[in-house]
């Protein structure tokens, strides 16, 4: 039997939601999500990559969500916050060499009317001349405001593509072409 959510109930729903939001805060700063995508359209809305295989010939896309940022009241200002975020990002060999950082890749430094719980990000890399081996994404999220800095690490493949994945794309890009005339 399933209950039913009464109007009585709402003022302690919305008392839990303030709470996990509270505590989800109170943690830090923190990765909702880390993937490799497909397409990125907005917070949430992403299709993910199956696997962690590319070939030289792909580019490669990363969606962040992050959370447990600061966002403090901006001084003399009754209703208006500040956040101030930043994605660095790191390439490692699979023996732990530094190949590429690049701080601030993406960011997000404004003012808002209301606290933001989440953000998300994305950026995108070829990889053209790389050389065929494993690799460590490691990306960073630096929360400026609240001082706070953590990590992830995502590790792939880069391989040469066969014939049937150039073509695959060749063919690809010609639609695409067709489809913008």
């Amino acid at each position: 039997m399933r209950k039913k959510l009464s109007l009585s109930m709402l003022p302690l729903v919305f008392v839990a939601l303030i709470l996990c939001a509270a505590a989800a805060s109170a943690a830090g700063l923190s990765f909702q999500k880390l993937a490799f995508t497909n397409g990125v359209t907005g917070l949430g809305q992403y299709t993910p990559r199956s696997g962690t295989r590319f070939t030289l010939i792909d580019t490669c896309s990363v969606y962040i969500e992050a959370a447990g940022f600061a966002t403090p009241q901006l001084p003399g200002a009754e209703d208006e916050y500040g956040v101030d975020l930043a994605v660095d990002v790191a390439i490692r060999s699979s023996s732990g060499r530094r190949l590429f950082f690049e701080p601030g890749v993406d960011g997000l430094a404004t003012k808002t009317r209301s606290k933001l719980p989440m953000h998300f990000f994305a950026f995108s890399f070829p990889f053209e001349e790389w050389d065929p081996g494993t690799y460590v994404l490691e990306v960073g999220l630096r929360d400026n405001l609240g001082g706070q800095t953590v990590s992830r690490d995502l590790t792939f493949q880069v391989e040469k593509p066969t014939e049937a994945e150039i073509k695959a794309k060749q063919e690809r890009e010609v639609r695409e072409a067709a489809s913008r005339q």
